[in-house]
């Protein structure tokens, strides 16, 4: 299959080409305190990192090796079940809002950009 080129003041303008230049300007943007969308991709890879991975990792793993580690039908267990799942849920709405605000702020951070 040949591959068509696309040629603009001299630059290569494959589609793969076109994406690679695409990410390093949004790399460049977002360590640019001159560039408006910066400060939504930052703030976009903070909350996500916080709110969904360090929530996830801190939080919940945790809750989930304890749960495994007890057997379904013991009296423990049992009585596990509600505690977890209570704060399960509690944290995994917190996870949710987060990986949704930090979705808002990255398409914001394309708007702007």
């Amino acid at each position: 299959m040949a591959q068509r080129r696309f040629r603009r003041a001299g630059q290569d303008q494959r589609p793969d080409r076109i994406v690679e230049r695409h990410r390093l300007g949004q790399r460049r943007a977002a360590l640019d305190p001159g560039e408006p969308s910066s400060v939504y991709l930052l703030l976009a890879a903070a909350l996500y990192l916080i709110g969904v991975v360090a929530v996830t990792v801190a939080y919940h793993v945790p809750r989930n090796d304890r749960l495994g580690a007890l057997d379904p039908e013991s009296a423990q267990g049992i009585a596990y079940w509600g505690v977890y799942l209570r704060e399960w849920v509690r944290m995994n709405h917190v996870r949710t809002l987060a990986s949704l605000v930090a979705a808002v702020l990255y398409i914001t951070a394309l708007q702007v950009g």
